[in-house]
């Protein structure tokens, strides 16, 4: 088995290095929330979950910060992803934030969702001759 340990890494990276970058932008209103800290760890704006929901269940592709200086009406929140999924993909975002217990709690993920198409990255590197 420890042999086809490389090969399969070879794939991975193979699979990695032909998909696609997906970039999503989103808007979050934090008018009367704070946001979490270090210090402040209960009743608070944790971060975004950027999710695929194709299977129509949300599954977990990358945690997004909130911004720096975070308050009022934010527009323009984003987070980049790679993705060797080709074809119509269904993405979601939610805000997770901290109850009074300091538990996670998420929004409801179908209420940022968008359906993309992906393709295929461009290939480069093109040589050739013409004679």
């Amino acid at each position: 088995m420890t042999r086809f340990l490389p090969a399969l890494f070879l794939l991975l990276v193979a699979s990695r290095a032909c998909g696609s970058t997906v970039n999503l932008s989103w808007s979050y209103d934090y008018t009367g929330l704070t946001v979490c800290s270090a210090t402040v760890t209960k009743n608070c704006m944790d971060h975004f979950e950027m999710n695929d929901a194709t299977a129509g269940a949300p599954a977990l592709i990358a945690a997004v910060q909130n911004p720096a200086n975070a308050g009022g009406k934010v527009t323009a929140i984003t987070g980049t992803f790679q993705t060797s999924t080709l074809g119509q993909r269904v993405f979601a975002v939610t805000a997770v934030g901290r109850d009074n217990a300091g538990n996670f709690i998420s929004s409801d993920w179908t209420k940022c969702q968008g359906t993309f198409q992906v393709p295929p990255s461009a290939p480069s590197s093109l040589n050739g001759s013409v004679q």
